[in-house]
């Protein structure tokens, strides 16, 4: 339950309002770049972050009133709402009556109008916000999902200016079959127009004729990142299209087509710069998919941002459990015996669910580990271009059966590898539809059937990725926005002779793929940026991978570790099936793993003396993405475990996944613990009507 961890450190923790990847240990690892002059300004300058106004904070007191327990977070650039919400009831009753929305304002707008409750809630919330909802009627909504099961409406709006979008400018509302409003986030400015004018007083002029162009600002972008180029280096492959200006850039030093589009860049809640958001993903000194913003005036670099986080029928022999040598859960004590090897299984299906996948993995007429959710393939030189054509199905039938033996390197057994990651990948895909992760709700084909959503981004998964360049010992997800496709590299782990391949080692697999699953569905799909909402990443990966491998028998309060095939003898690490990738296996058991919330804060982290820490990590920054991580994970994971002791291994499993899936699509932009926590419960209030509370909280 959170309250384990939570409840009593929240006092004394100072949560900061929010503003990836199975790694080395994070003494030698990289920290993802991360820059944003805007925020940095205020880093340095407390004082001139931006609190609510005296008007704002009236109106925060009335709903608060009218709301119990209701939360209202404030956006430290531009003062907006960030996040609005109870744990306690939501905004509204049913069809949008009562709590914080009166029968007058309800009445002002039309029943017809499917945001009714949305709109009704700002016209009488508009002194908190800064508008009322006509700022809806001039935004473009970008995310209308409803999920299948719960029914609950996520919808988002995205603020624009002379058609140009405002850069992570979304308002997120959501929405129960019932018609009860959940909560609300808002990044809004409240006159956009005018904060346009006022920062950019030239705006008309400069939107018709920017005076960086798109190729400069890439060259700008790129240098930043180490690439000595100009933009000479980069040409044009898709003429501009519409307002925004949106175009391919095409470069000798990038790895395939980047793009660049023109942006509003809020400087703050009166003003804004006419910028070119730029995404590139270069190859030196690694794969590494970036965002940058610069000012299309002045070509000055605002926004830095590295993407990635670390670490018919046909059939295909695979693992089907966690690895070549599943051992789940793990050691109950620090112990360097390792569980004997199994063998594959060969699995004959379309898909695991044809409603998820309607041509299949592979479609008609296809015959390699190719299909509309994803692409796989062995890419030891690090192009995203196959070294080896793909593997082949034999046979009428499709038969993806290769050799493997783990007495070998991992080269002489790369197509077997390859097939599984192509089989998990899509195996992943299915399952998280399941749950929700929909062409609606931004997940990732290339054919998304008229269901929503935008299409062309299908999984690229990299077998071995960047082996022949010396790259090895990790593996990373590169996220990008609803569109743009995703790619998951898999490494081999050099310590133990013969190596040893991560794409067989399922629990590093669903890691990685779930950083695709949190960044497309927390906060309505805008790209997580703030260290708590990065930390939770980490955490959500390693628990999907804990929770979607485990059987319904297994001991819920027993040890479980991260990756623990893939990091025997990991820089010396013996008790892998212990320990595996994290500080602590995730347990139940305090005199196992002791963390709580405060262990994020490095003022306030406890060294927890007498209890054993894997020997790679135990002195890390707790602030470290990873090392917060942890202790979000183990929060959930102590949800599941209450849920699993109330219905069983089962139901108990599935629930938790359902309700910490909802619980993503619930939370703002760059959520922090405790705003992520709430939408947890939230989702079980919308779901079971709050029958779980005890459990959660």
């Amino acid at each position: 339950m959170m309250k384990t961890w939570i409840a009593l450190a929240v006092a004394a923790l100072a949560v900061v309002p929010s503003g990836r990847a199975q790694a080395q240990p994070r003494s030698a690892h990289e920290a993802r770049v991360a820059i944003d002059r805007r925020t940095e300004n205020l880093k340095q300058s407390p004082a001139l972050a931006r609190q609510f106004s005296p008007a704002q904070e009236n109106a925060a007191r009335a709903l608060q009133q009218r709301v119990p327990g209701a939360r209202i977070d404030s956006d430290l650039l531009t003062g907006a709402p960030r996040y609005v919400g109870s744990t306690r009831e939501f905004l509204t009753g049913a069809g949008g009556r009562g709590g914080a929305v009166s029968e007058a304002a309800l009445a002002a707008v039309p029943a017809s109008d499917e945001h009714r409750v949305v709109k009704a809630f700002l016209n009488e919330h508009a002194a908190l916000f800064g508008h009322d909802s006509r700022a809806l009627d001039a935004a473009n909504v970008t995310r209308d999902d409803t999920s299948s099961s719960s029914g609950f409406r996520t919808t988002v709006w995205q603020q624009h200016v002379d058609g140009i979008s405002v850069f992570e400018s979304v308002l997120i509302a959501n929405v129960t079959r019932h018609g009860e409003l959940m909560n609300v986030s808002s990044h809004f400015l409240p006159d956009a127009d005018r904060a346009a004018t006022a920062g950019t007083p030239n705006r008309h002029a400069l939107v018709a004729r920017p005076k960086i162009s798109a190729t400069d600002a890439a060259a700008i972008a790129a240098s930043a990142t180490g690439l000595n180029v100009s933009s000479a280096a980069f040409s044009v492959g898709k003429s501009a299209v519409g307002a925004e200006k949106r175009q391919t850039l095409n470069s000798a030093h990038l790895v395939g087509p980047g793009w660049a589009k023109l942006v509003w860049l809020p400087m703050g809640r009166d003003s804004m710069r006419l910028c070119w958001q730029v995404s590139i993903t270069t190859k030196v000194p690694q794969l590494e998919r970036y965002h940058a913003v610069v000012d299309a005036e002045t070509g000055e670099l605002f926004v830095l941002r590295g993407l990635k986080s670390d670490i018919g029928p046909a059939s295909y022999n695979v693992y089907t459990s966690d690895s070549p040598a599943p051992f789940s859960p793990g050691w109950p004590t620090p112990s360097a015996f390792q569980p004997p090897e199994t063998n594959r299984v060969l699995v004959t299906l379309p898909a695991l669910d044809t409603n998820a996948s309607p041509q299949g993995w592979i479609p008609d007429g296809g015959n390699t580990t190719v299909g509309n959710n994803a692409s796989a393939f062995r890419d030891r030189d690090f192009d995203l271009v196959p070294d080896i054509p793909q593997p082949l199905g034999v046979g009428t039938n499709r038969v993806f059966d290769y050799p493997l033996d783990l007495t070998g390197q991992p080269i002489s057994y790369a197509p077997a590898s390859t097939v599984q990651l192509f089989y998990r990948a899509n195996w992943y895909h299915d399952r998280l539809y399941q749950f929700g992760f929909t062409e609606a709700a931004g997940n990732y084909q290339n054919n998304n059937f008229g269901r929503g959503g935008l299409e062309g981004d299908g999984l690229l998964c990299l077998v071995q990725a960047g082996a022949d360049l010396g790259f090895s010992d990790n593996a990373f997800f590169i996220p990008d926005v609803d569109g743009v496709p995703g790619i998951v590299a898999m490494f081999t782990f050099s310590s133990p002779n013969p190596n040893r391949d991560g794409s067989l080692d399922q629990e590093v697999v669903i890691h990685e793929l779930t950083h695709g699953t949190s960044e497309r569905l927390v906060g309505g799909g805008v790209l997580m940026n703030a260290l708590q909402s990065r930390g939770m990443g980490e955490g959500w990966s390693d628990f999907y991978a804990l929770t979607l491998l485990a059987d319904p028998g297994d001991d819920i309060d027993g040890n479980y570790a991260t990756g623990g095939y893939a990091t025997y003898q990991f820089f010396g690490l013996a008790e892998n099936y212990y320990f595996g990738i994290r500080r602590y296996p995730y347990s139940t058991d305090l005199t196992k793993d002791p963390l709580t919330f405060k262990d994020i804060d490095p003022t306030q982290a406890d060294p927890h003396v007498g209890i054993p820490v894997s020997p790679l990590f135990g002195g890390s920054d707790p602030s470290e993405v990873h090392n917060e991580g942890e202790v979000w994970c183990v929060a959930l994971h102590e949800v599941r475990a209450a849920l699993v002791k109330k219905y069983g291994g089962t139901i108990g499993n599935s629930l938790v996944l359902q309700l910490v899936t909802d619980a993503m699509k619930l939370a703002p932009v760059d959520p922090n613990f405790l705003e992520s926590r709430d939408s947890v419960i939230q989702a079980d209030l919308a779901r079971t009507g709050g029958s779980n509370y005890d459990e959660i909280w």
